[in-house]
């Protein structure tokens, strides 16, 4: 079976790895964020309830 090139969860810790400071910046100004896979074109979407989740996670 092949594995799937992207995934929520994936995407997650990609947001994790820009750091707390980049995400208050996305925060401040767009108060979401749409992250597209560059292999499928999926989007993601996540709400500021979603990125303010993630910022604690860190």
């Amino acid at each position: 079976m092949k594995e799937e090139c992207c995934s929520r969860e994936r995407v997650k810790i990609a947001l994790k790895s820009i750091g707390k400071e980049q995400l208050e910046i996305i925060l401040k100004e767009d108060k979401k964020a749409e992250v597209v896979c560059p292999y499928c074109n999926k989007k993601y979407q996540f709400s500021k309830k979603d990125l303010t989740e993630i910022m604690m996670e860190i």
